[in-house]
């Protein structure tokens, strides 16, 4: 299992908050789908970084991302989903 370096520590507590709180949502046999908006997303690096370390937590839910932002700003580079 590979490790995902964090890119603040912010990233890193909303990761372990989600987390702890999975068993929680899916503890009745709801979907094994998990959704995330970020709204004001930026250049996604929260999102990234969301979807590498919760794949490797939590390999048997399927995570769909979303972002928005209003800002072109942080326009994302090409590579910024690559699939783990």
């Amino acid at each position: 299992m590979e490790c995902v370096k964090p890119k603040s520590i912010t990233h890193q507590h909303l990761v372990t908050v989600i987390n702890t709180l999975l068993p929680e949502v899916n503890q009745n046999g709801a979907s094994k789908s998990i959704r995330i908006l970020d709204v004001g997303c930026g250049d996604g690096e929260l999102l990234s970084y969301l979807l590498a370390s919760l794949s490797l937590l939590q390999p048997s839910l399927d995570f769909e991302f979303f972002g928005l932002d209003l800002e072109n700003t942080g326009v994302q580079k090409p590579e910024f989903i690559e699939k783990p």
